[in-house]
């Protein structure tokens, strides 16, 4: 006997794509994935789920991707219930622990599968792709015969090969390869709690979509969005779902899942500790803490005897630390041997970027580290405020280093004129001990007893 574990319904949509989605049990405990339309006008759209599945397996032979497994039951689909983790969420842990090499490694080997199917052929533009899409003007792209455009990273499951387990938005007319890849970039990137560590331009330009396709692309999907998926054949006016009517009929809310998650960040912390007998650290030799950042935080570390560095990472964001204070067992201050942060005081560090760090070294012949710290998140207006003022300071600080290269240079010249002035000086102070003692010799004297005789004959 059969036992409805979960179901969801996807009502929100035209009648004739709205399905119910169910996770059904049977006796042995073992869990299958049903897909069923809720109207009868819906039937072709389920009849073309399996369609889609044997379809793109053909298109995707021989490369890393896959279809999940799929048969047509007359009033359904069946599906494979998969355990596996998703690709989206293995990239957030990429992101979480800063291997930023992995992550482009990981993100870009899978659009390059994806790029695979078949996407040869020259992009045409025809009434069934404007009715879904719109009418956007798009220059020279390739396309394949059959697209998903929803290969979205949260689509796919990890396991020996790259798992699609929905393929409910294929389309058997030509849409531009890319506009495929541009929903992976977009909806991860929308949807990322590490979205501050991605340069989502850099991230588009990698796969080549330009801002102006960006732009483009975007439109397709809000027709999409909002048109297609809202209106059914016979009807001219989209349905409007209940999450648009929201600022509507109500005046206003609390968003207390965010509140609520706020609040649990600030109370859950985490703060990573790397050990290391050198300057080199790894996810391998590291712990993690929980603190509560309302509060001042103390952490004690016990040492092992070939710890020689030490980094602290205090949190994910950009912070302020203040009240700093390390010492060891002995309870004589260890200093900060070197940070990613702008140092204030000797007891307070500024963090403006993201995955803040502290190194300390020298630590072998001690067994114990404490440290503690008072840690306030930065906003993005304060953020905006420390770079002014650290942008002013660093002016002010060229400015001032360019002065006083001035003042250097003119003084150097200064000292080079008086040389040249005691030089002048003293060859005129000798002539005139020259004359001096000329005027003095007997010769001198006779000359001048001379002249005098002479003017007065």
């Amino acid at each position: 006997m059969q036992k409805i574990v979960f179901s969801k319904f996807s009502n929100e949509r035209a009648r004739r794509f709205a399905i119910r989605t169910d996770i059904v049990s049977d006796e042995s405990k073992q869990l299958s994935v049903f897909k069923r339309n809720l109207y009868p006008e819906g039937q072709q759209h389920i009849k073309n789920i399996y369609r889609w599945y044997e379809e793109l397996s053909k298109v995707y032979e021989g490369t890393q991707i896959e279809l999940n497994r799929c048969e047509y039951l007359g009033d359904k689909v069946s599906l494979e219930y998969l355990r596996q983790l998703t690709l989206e969420h293995e990239l957030n842990e990429l992101l979480r622990k800063r291997r930023f090499d992995q992550f482009n490694k990981l993100l870009f080997s899978y659009i390059d599968e994806v790029k695979k199917g078949d996407m040869i052929h020259p992009f045409v533009k025809t009434e069934a792709f404007v009715e879904t899409f719109g009418d956007v003007t798009i220059d020279d792209s390739l396309s394949a015969k059959v697209t998903n455009i929803d290969m979205v990273l949260n689509n796919v499951i990890l396991g020996e090969k790259w798992t699609i387990i929905d393929y409910e938005w294929t389309f058997d007319f030509p849409v531009p390869a890319n506009f495929a890849v541009y929903r992976i970039l977009h909806y991860f990137i929308a949807s990322t709690p590490y979205q501050a560590l991605l340069n989502s331009d850099e991230l588009f330009e990698q796969v080549g979509i330009s801002a102006e396709e960006q732009e483009i692309y975007a439109a397709m999907e809000k027709h999409f969005q909002m048109n297609f998926l809202l209106t059914d054949v016979k009807e001219k006016q989209p349905l409007v779902p209940i999450r648009e009517l929201h600022e509507d009929i109500s005046p206003g809310g609390i968003d207390l899942k965010r509140i609520y998650s706020e609040a649990q960040m600030h109370k859950s912390a985490v703060v990573q500790v790397f050990f290391s007998d050198q300057y080199d650290f790894s996810e391998e030799n590291s712990s993690t803490i929980h603190c509560n950042i309302d509060e001042k935080v103390t952490i004690e570390l016990e040492l092992q005897p070939d710890t020689d560095f030490l980094r602290l990472d205090p949190h994910e964001l950009s912070c302020s630390l203040s009240e700093l204070e390390v010492v060891d067992d002995k309870g004589e201050a260890v200093p900060v041997f070197a940070t990613n942060g702008i140092t204030i005081k000797e007891n307070r560090v500024i963090f403006l970027a993201d995955d803040p760090q502290l190194i300390f070294s020298g630590l072998k012949e001690k067994t114990k580290l404490t440290i503690r710290y008072q840690l306030q998140l930065i906003d993005a207006y304060e953020k905006s405020i420390f770079e002014s003022i650290l942008e002013e300071s660093i002016t002010l600080t060229d400015t001032i280093s360019h002065m006083k290269q001035e003042y250097e240079q003119i003084e150097a010249e200064n000292n080079q004129y008086q040389q040249v002035i005691q030089e002048k000086e003293n060859q005129i102070s000798h002539q005139a001990k020259v004359i001096t003692n000329m005027e003095n010799t007997k010769i001198w004297k006779a000359y001048e007893q001379y002249k005098k005789t002479f003017r007065k004959s």
